[in-house]
């Protein structure tokens, strides 16, 4: 009985180790450097890196735009106020920029009135 159950097996093949895909690391995150660059090319003519207060009140911003600010305040302890009102920048956006103040501890008030 060994013998019959022995012939209806069927030898699967394995992959050699270098046809088997591998994980890419993980992106490094933007150094200070490379997010100031971003900062000054995307809201340089309305803020400077270095301001205490970055005022981009009514500047047509969206979430791409905020999740950059968002990014921007992980390394940047210049800013203590942010205004961002008057802008399109909806959950997305306001989520960003919230989950990055877990890390800044120098910004001490952002306005988001009039977005979406």
């Amino acid at each position: 009985a060994d013998q019959a159950e022995d012939q209806d097996l069927v030898p699967v093949p394995v992959p050699a180790q270098d046809s088997v895909p591998s994980l890419s690391p993980a992106p490094a995150a933007p150094s200070a450097d490379e997010l100031k660059a971003k900062f000054e090319a995307r809201f340089g003519k309305w803020a400077k890196w270095n301001a205490d207060t970055w005022n981009l009140n009514g500047k047509r911003l969206n979430d791409d735009d905020a999740k950059v600010v968002g990014e921007c305040l992980c390394v940047n302890s210049s800013v203590k106020t942010i205004y961002l009102g008057t802008n399109n920048i909806g959950a997305d956006g306001a989520k960003a920029i919230a989950e990055r103040l877990k890390i800044n501890t120098t910004l001490t008030y952002i306005s988001l009135s009039w977005n979406r």
